[in-house]
Parts: C-alpha cells; structure tokens; sequence
C-alpha cells in the first residue's frame, strides 16, 4: 500500500515566508530604499501591516525621521551666484543625491524593524530658467512610495566679469516617504567666482526648517509621542559648475548640521 505524502501549499510557505522577512524589509521600505542604496517599488505592498514594533519610538525619534525626510529629498538647486548667461538661460537636466542615513536614525530603525537602510538614494528631474539677476529653479522627483516636488528663487546680488558672485536663495519642497511626509522651507546665501568660461566654484551657507507628520492607520504611536514635529538646521555647501558648450555638470557636497551628509550633482542642457 502506498502512502503520500501532503504537500505543503505554496500559498502557506510564501505566507511564511514573507512573515519570517517582514521586519527585515520594514527599515528598508521606511525609507525607500534597500541596505544597498537601491529604491524599492511598492507594488501591493502594506506597509502597516508589516507588524513593526513602534514601541521603541520615541519623540525625539520621531523627529530624526520626519528631519530625515525632509532634508534628505529638499530641492536642491545645483547653481552658483553669478548669473546663468546663455542664449535662452535655461536649464533641462537630471540631479541626483545621495544622502547618508544618520547613525541615530539607523539604531532607531533597527530597534523597531529589526535592520536599516544606510542612505536615501534619489533622482530628480530639474528645470532652471534665468531673467537677467533672477533665476527660477523646479525640481520633481516620483517612484516606489517616494514624492518629492521642489523649486528656488535665486537672487544675483553682484556678479561682474573678474570679481566673486554673491547670491541669496530661497527655497521650498513637498516630500513624502511612504507614510512619512515633511514640507521644507530654505534660505541660503552663495558665493562663487568665476575661473574663465569653464569652470565657476562655489561655497554656501543656509538653513533648513519644516515640519512633517506620519499617518498610520492599523497601528498607533506610543503614549506622548506626537504624530508631527517641526525641524531646524543650519548647512553648508560647495560646488563646482562645469560647462562644456551646451552641457553643464555640477557636483556638489552638502553637510546640514541635523547630521546628514549628502552628495550630489546635476547633468543638464543649457542653452
């Protein structure tokens, strides 16, 4: 007489499966990104129902997470102080940043997911158009559960042919992460001087200030610890703007003394 075995169903060990993973992936997917740095799709995927343990949050922790959504995809400008020159003074190009996940905010993703994400890779689509002094900047950025929608207003204060630029900036952007939002307002002030028609270094020194809340549906926060915070942060930066013809590169480094590093560049038409 012969016996047989029962097979298990597949639709219970992949149940299993993804159970066994879920808190693994949960760090990664707060942030968009996995360990590597590599953006994730969100596709069906719940992510409240991925059973995080949010008891180990805290306010503060809170806070590190809305900052690091809100810092971590501002807009960024990509420009010195002098004036953008060109036939049309325009700009069509792609940005993208790199930012370093804060020790404090990776310890905090471990306690309540089990693992974390080391940066917050993005790639924002960039529009810059110049009127004389004045240039306007607008940056937009969409996939796998990340929105980020951005743009500038800079000012060219002095900007004369064998003398340093001077600058003020003003800035703003929408970003969201997942269940993660935070709007962000920027203030910088540039300076930069021009090395013949090629290359124009520059170095700058700003603010960043917003807010930003969490939206949770199956889950709720740990007692006295709020839904929404604001941030304040001071940064610097530098650059270095490359033209070659109709092709501009323009590296650059940014250090917020929230915590977080971020590099950068943008490749663009400019004519």
């Amino acid at each position: 007489m012969q016996t047989t075995r029962e097979q298990p169903k597949r639709g219970s060990m992949r149940g299993s499966m993804r159970g066994s993973k879920s808190k693994n992936l949960l760090a990664a997917l707060l942030l968009g990104v996995t360990t590597a740095g590599v953006p994730l799709s969100a596709h069906a995927v719940d992510l409240l129902s991925l059973g995080s343990d949010l008891s180990a949050l805290t306010s503060t922790g809170m806070s590190d997470l809305i900052q690091l959504a809100g810092i971590g995809l501002d807009h960024r400008p990509y420009a010195p102080a002098g004036k953008m020159g060109g036939w049309a003074g325009l700009e069509l190009g792609a940005d993208i940043s790199l930012s370093a996940v804060p020790a404090n905010v990776q310890a905090l993703l471990t306690l309540i997911a089990g693992s974390s994400a080391t940066s917050l890779p993005v790639i924002h689509i960039s529009l810059r158009k110049g009127f004389g002094p004045v240039a306007l900047g607008f940056s937009m950025f969409t996939f796998g559960g990340i929105t980020s929608i951005g743009g500038d207003l800079q000012w060219t204060l002095i900007s004369k042919p064998a003398m340093p630029s001077l600058a003020v900036r003003g800035g703003f952007s929408n970003s969201s992460v997942w269940f993660l939002s935070a709007t962000t307002f920027s203030g910088d002030v540039i300076g930069s001087y021009g090395l013949g028609s090629v290359l124009e270094p520059y170095v700058g020194l700003g603010v960043q200030a917003g807010s930003g809340s969490i939206t949770l549906t199956t889950q709720t926060l740990p007692a006295g610890v709020s839904a929404s915070s604001g941030f304040f942060a001071p940064r610097f930066f530098g650059g270095l703007q490359i033209k070659l013809f109709v092709l501009k590169i323009v590296p650059e480094f940014t250090y917020s003394f929230a915590g977080l590093t971020t590099y950068g560049a943008r490749v663009a038409l400019s004519i």
